[in-house]
């Protein structure tokens, strides 16, 4: 029985990571995107990030990025989350990244406020732009 605990554990670590990979490889995508674009990249650590995934620098000023790889629309909750921890870093900007769509009820609350939402259609043009 022992053993069999040991290997269903192994199992679902495999599986989480494996899950997680995707995840981290949109990170380093976008990463790799704003350091073409001439900022700074400092990637954050999974653990106790507050849902910062990068920070990236240029000029004196600081943008917190948080990459959202979701197949589905990003809604308000994730740009309230976003703000209340730019509000909390004071940092200078927020950026959300995604390649899916972001809702318009998300557009709305971000109007007026220091959030860059930058969705699939967005992200495919700069992309595609950097591209040699």
């Amino acid at each position: 029985m022992h053993k069999i605990k040991k290997r269903r554990l192994k199992l679902r670590r495999h599986q989480e990571v494996k899950q997680e990979q995707p995840a981290l490889s949109f990170q380093r995508q976008v990463a790799r995107l704003f350091h073409r674009l001439g900022y700074r990249v400092h990637r954050r650590p999974a653990t106790h990030d507050l849902g910062v995934d990068l920070v990236v620098t240029r000029s004196g000023q600081a943008a917190i990025v948080q990459c959202k790889n979701w197949r589905h629309p990003v809604g308000p909750a994730a740009v309230r989350d976003l703000y209340g921890t730019l509000l909390h870093t004071g940092a200078d900007l927020g950026v959300l990244v995604t390649p899916s769509t972001v809702s318009k009820a998300a557009q709305h609350f971000a109007e007026g406020k220091p959030l860059l939402l930058m969705d699939g259609p967005i992200l495919r043009l700069l992309l595609d732009g950097l591209r040699p």
